[in-house]
């Protein structure tokens, strides 16, 4: 989830010997072969030096886009016909590039990258509505109660994970953890920051997804939530700090006044870690009242490409081979979106910053009860319309039944083609 700010290109030209490389006459083209690759993160490039030392007749072109103008430029390339060989999609935009068929079937010829291979439901995700694989993910990012292990014990009477799981293994027992931190620190301390670091466990109490046949399907825990960020304001249940700002970064330190953040692994790795030093191991992770996840990403093979044995080549490499991910695992402390990889890496698996916790296995467990979907790609629009009523409830005094109107009223004008009731 690590997004560059600038736009560069990078050509790497690597021939040295490499550890890793495991020489097979076969497993490489002999005559060189050139490629372009798209992304808007910067994740990729030292896994694409790598891949270019082990292969050193391709030569990958890199080109790396403000996250901002990504998609737009991406799109415009594709329809022109000049798009890159292998192109990168942030979770945002990845169902409409996989509906529009841009990457080609990677389970086909000559790529045989099978979709059992990774986490269900990162593999729904691409896969399109006609069964076709077509978006390997490279990473998993299922959400965790990341808390603070000295506050539990104080207002808590535990610290223990899998008891701080049982209390907020629902809406209403998260509701009451809230209450009881509020009354017991004497309002010191609130269980989140805000509602947004609550809202994604909505998503996943969800049975259905939000369109069902192009019509808007609005389902209990949505209701329950609008309803549930009135009575959090209400009672000043929460910190009050918006997410991204900065003191939902500040409150991460030693002094905070935050007992716990919703966030995937990568939160954890780039977030928390970064800005709590002072508190080193004194965190933990827990289950919160659903299973689902925060961000992704993912990579294809242009449908167009001229030079698709090459780009596939590199593709499997990434995202499917076992010397790879376990390298990239080492080296990076994250946990992949293969199963097979995300299996090895959490056996003996500690974290120190963690109080020892084997948090990569709470992460898998996590991503492994996430209910698998094929959604349609104007979903996200409508998940986004929902977290702003969330915030309109949190921060602006809009009743939890007002934003179930605006809700409805904001799908109506702002998503196409969708019936509203």
């Amino acid at each position: 989830m690590k997004k560059t700010l600038t736009l560069f290109s990078l050509l790497f030209v690597i021939t040295c010997t490499n550890p890793l490389r495991k020489d097979n006459a076969s497993s490489y083209p002999t005559k060189p072969v050139s490629l372009t690759l798209w992304s808007f993160t910067d994740e990729i490039k030292e896994p694409l030096e790598e891949f270019m030392r082990q292969n050193p007749n391709i030569v990958i072109y890199l080109t790396i886009h403000h996250y901002e103008e990504y998609f737009e430029k991406l799109k415009l390339a594709l329809e022109q016909g000049n798009g890159p060989d292998i192109f990168t999609s942030e979770i945002n935009m990845v169902r409409e590039i996989v509906e529009s068929a841009y990457w080609d079937d990677l389970q086909g010829a000559p790529y045989f990258i099978n979709s059992d291979q990774f986490v269900p439901y990162l593999a729904a995700i691409g896969t399109d509505s006609k069964g076709i694989f077509r978006g390997a993910s490279f990473q998993t990012t299922s959400i965790g109660f990341i808390y603070r292990r000295s506050y539990a014990r104080k207002y808590l009477g535990t610290d223990d994970p899998s008891q701080i799981s049982r209390m907020l293994s629902s809406p209403e027992s998260f509701l009451e953890v809230a209450r009881q931190l509020k009354k017991k620190s004497g309002g010191n301390v609130s269980i989140v920051a805000g509602i947004s670091d609550y809202q994604r466990y909505v998503l996943g109490l969800r049975s259905m997804p939000f369109i069902i046949n192009n019509r808007l399907n609005i389902d209990r825990p949505v209701i329950d939530a609008l309803s549930m960020a009135e009575t959090m304001r209400n009672e000043k249940l929460t910190a009050g700090i918006v997410q991204w700002s900065p003191a939902w970064f500040i409150n991460m330190a030693k002094d905070g006044k935050v007992f716990g953040y919703a966030l995937p692994q990568w939160g954890l790795q780039y977030i928390i870690k970064k800005n709590s030093k002072e508190t080193h191991g004194d965190w933990a992770i827990a289950s919160g009242p659903s299973s689902h996840y925060w961000g992704g990403s993912f990579i294809g093979v242009n449908r167009s490409s001229q030079k698709k044995e090459a780009a596939g080549m590199f593709v499997s490499w990434f995202t499917a081979n076992d010397d790879t991910l376990a390298w990239m695992q080492n080296k990076n402390d994250s946990l992949y979106a293969n199963k097979k990889n995300s299996a090895s890496s959490v056996k003996d698996y500690s974290d120190s910053f963690c109080g020892g916790q084997n948090t990569f296995e709470v992460y898998a467990k996590e991503a492994m009860k996430i209910s698998p979907r094929s959604l349609d790609p104007r979903e996200t629009l409508i998940e986004e319309i929902f977290f702003k009523e969330m915030y309109n409830v949190m921060y602006n005094g809009v009743s939890g039944k007002q934003a179930l109107i605006n809700l409805k009223q904001n799908v109506r004008s702002g998503v196409e083609g969708i019936e509203v009731d």
